[in-house]
C-alpha cells in the first residue's frame, strides 16, 4: 500500500450548499375546491412543484466535485486519473475511480467503492471492486485509523490495511502500513506542506511522501517512486 492522501484528520470533505427558497402553492383558491378534474390536476401539479422546491437537509458530501490528477510512475508512463464522489447518506459516500494510460490512449484502471466514515474515532472503512488492465476483477476491503497527537490533527499516526480477493473471495494480496503524518500550514505564504514517513508491513519497505499544495512525491526504499499533480 502506497501512502495515501488522507492526514490524521479522517473526515469527509464538505462545502456549503446553495438552497432554493420555498415556493408557495399556486394555481387554486384556498376557499373554493376544484370543480372538475382538470382544475384538480393543476392544483396537484402546483403542490408537487412547491414541495420539490423545499430545501432538503442534504449531507455535506453531496457537494463534492470530481477530482482530476496527472500521475507519473518510475518505469511507467503518464496516467490521467479521475475520482468522483457521491453522497449516500450521513458520513458515507460512493467513490468511483477511472484512469487512462496517456501513452496507450486506453483505460488502465477502474474502481468503485463504498466508504463509511467514523469521525468520532477518526476512522473509515471501504469496500468495492477494481480492475487493472491485464488483470482480473478483484474485490477490495480497506480500513484506516488515525491517532492524532495534537488537538488540531496536524501531527499524528496513521494505521492502514487493505485486502484484495478474487471473485471467489480467495485472498490475493494483503497490505498494511504505519505512517507518521505531519502537516505544516503556511510553511511559506500560500504554501502548505505535508510530510509522511511510513513503513509497509507486508513488503517491509520504508517510504516517504512529500506534498506541497498540488504536488505529491512518493519515494520508496526499494527504488520505486511516483509523482502526482492535482489539477
Amino acid at each position: 500500500m502506497g501512502p495515501g492522501l488522507g492526514g490524521p484528520n479522517v473526515s469527509a470533505s464538505s462545502s456549503s450548499l446553495s438552497r432554493r427558497p420555498t415556493t408557495g402553492v399556486t394555481g387554486g383558491s384556498s376557499h373554493q375546491p376544484a370543480s372538475h378534474p382538470a382544475a384538480a390536476s393543476r392544483l396537484l401539479s402546483s403542490a408537487v412543484l412547491a414541495v420539490s422546491r423545499l430545501p432538503l437537509p442534504l449531507p455535506p458530501q453531496a457537494a463534492l466535485l470530481m477530482e482530476t490528477s496527472l500521475r507519473l510512475r518510475g518505469g511507467g508512463g503518464l496516467r490521467i486519473h479521475a475520482k468522483e464522489k457521491l453522497a449516500l447518506g450521513h458520513n458515507s459516500l460512493l467513490q468511483a475511480h477511472g484512469e487512462i494510460d496517456a501513452g496507450a490512449a486506453a483505460p488502465s484502471y477502474l474502481a468503485l467503492f463504498v466508504r463509511q466514515f467514523y469521525p468520532q474515532i477518526a476512522a473509515n472503512i471501504g469496500v468495492g471492486v477494481q480492475f487493472h488492465k491485464g488483470q482480473r476483477l478483484t474485490y477490495n476491503l480497506r480500513a484506516k485509523k488515525a491517532l492524532p497527537f495534537t488537538s488540531d490533527g496536524l501531527l499524528g499516526l496513521n494505521l492502514k490495511a487493505r485486502l484484495l480477493t478474487d471473485t471467489e473471495f480467495n485472498p490475493r494480496k494483503r497490505t498494511g502500513a504505519v505512517e507518521l503524518a505531519w502537516t505544516i500550514l503556511d510553511f511559506r505564504k500560500g504554501q502548505d506542506v505535508r510530510l509522511k514517513l511510513g513503513y509497509e508491513l507486508y513488503g517491509k519497505v520504508p517510504y516517504l511522501q512529500l506534498r506541497e499544495n498540488n504536488w505529491t512525491l512518493n519515494a520508496y526504499m526499494d527504488g520505486k517512486w511516483d509523482v502526482r499533480f492535482d489539477m
